[in-house]
């Protein structure tokens, strides 16, 4: 088993920039209110609800010269980066031995609907060639690396389900591997309103605004924008302490829960789409107590890395947090209430895709035994 320790957390999502952000959110179990944003472009609705990422505090991450020919895109990406390195609280010594990897399923939706306007407004000799050039998936990954100087291996993993976990096994078999010492694993998510208009067209959207996870009876999806970073390495460096624990490498599965750590709590990524309600309902009839905090994010293919976020912070902090919107569990869930988790716990995250395939990720608190918050 791939195992590899979270040195430092960073992100930014609709309960704010950075990963005490998260926290706060999380202790207060308030659901984020959506915003509400025109279908300019025609579609089912004239309006959709978007939990949008925000970007307060983050101003002086990025200096001036390097953000200034960035899109929103790229740029966010890099400000969870510096986040998590902020968060780790040491800098890094051998950049050769620093890899990156970022995940996407929607990717540069903007720059690239930007770009092809304006072929369509101005012609191919006036379209942007900055726009152009950040509409491709990869350019968060290029820009982080190339920002921080980080020069070992560089991967984009796309895909509208399970990239952010494909993404971490990858991240755990280089370190494993001994082909790099640090992995700054990073995941991007933006909405535009004509993916807006194409997602509302295949139905299952909240009407009310009101993503309900633990709801498996109702369709309440609402798209939200994530950025996420997370810095991993070595479990067993004592000069860089796992400050957030431990990971495990992703395991697949379909069906069935795969055994192991049968009584530990699950958080599920669950995000109101009727098409994975089945899924996740055969996972839950372990018995095994469960969570979900999509409410405060919001849904998007790799939503799940803020899922394994927030089991990082509640373990950190000794504590677990209750579920926005529990009050709706569908009947028959053991909700996971609110309170103290004890020494040394673990927390399972879980994510099914509307085929069916599913997901489970492992965060451990051996290590913050003493080291608490």
């Amino acid at each position: 088993m791939m195992r590899a320790a979270i040195l430092g957390l960073g992100q930014l999502s609709a309960a704010g920039a950075g990963i005490g952000a998260l926290r706060s959110a999380l202790a207060r179990g308030v659901p984020i209110e959506p915003t509400r944003l025109p279908c300019t472009k025609g579609g089912p609705r004239q309006s959709f609800q978007l939990l949008r990422a925000r970007t307060e505090g983050t101003e002086d991450l990025v200096p001036p010269r390097a953000a200034r020919r960035l899109d929103d895109f790229s740029l966010r990406a890099l400000c969870a980066a510096e986040l998590a390195l902020a968060d780790a609280g040491f800098a890094i010594d051998r950049p050769e031995r620093v890899g990156v990897i970022v995940a996407t399923g929607w990717g540069a939706i903007v720059s690239s609907f930007g770009f092809l306007d304006a072929i369509i407004d101005k012609g191919d000799s006036l379209a942007s060639p900055v726009c152009f050039a950040q509409s491709v998936h990869n350019a968060p990954a290029s820009i982080v690396s190339a920002t921080l100087g980080a020069t070992g291996p560089i991967l984009t993993v796309t895909g509208f389900s399970h990239a952010w976990p494909r993404a971490l096994w990858i991240a755990l078999d280089w370190i494993e591997r001994g082909s790099v010492d640090l992995v700054l694993l990073g995941s991007a998510e933006q909405m535009h309103e004509g993916l807006a208009s194409g997602l509302m067209g295949l139905g299952g959207w909240s009407e009310q605004g009101e993503l309900r996870p633990l709801d498996l009876d109702r369709a309440s999806y609402v798209p939200g924008e994530t950025y996420t970073a997370m810095l991993l390495g070595r479990p067993a460096r004592a000069e860089r302490p796992a400050k957030w624990g431990t990971v495990d490498e992703p395991i697949f599965f379909r069906d069935e829960l795969p055994p192991g750590d049968d009584e530990a709590p699950l958080f599920l990524a669950a995000c109101g789409d009727p098409r994975e309600a089945e899924g996740y309902r055969r996972v839950v009839q372990c018995g095994a107590p469960v969570a979900a905090y999509g409410a405060l994010w919001g849904a998007n293919p790799t939503a799940d890395a803020l899922t394994v976020m927030a089991a990082a912070a509640s373990l950190q902090a000794g504590m677990f947090y209750a579920s926005p919107r529990a009050e709706t569990a569908s009947a028959g869930l053991a909700v996971l209430p609110a309170g103290p988790c004890g020494p040394g716990p673990v927390v399972r995250c879980c994510t099914i895709d509307g085929a069916g395939a599913g997901v489970v990720v492992a965060v451990r608190a051996d290590s913050l035994v003493g080291q608490r918050a």
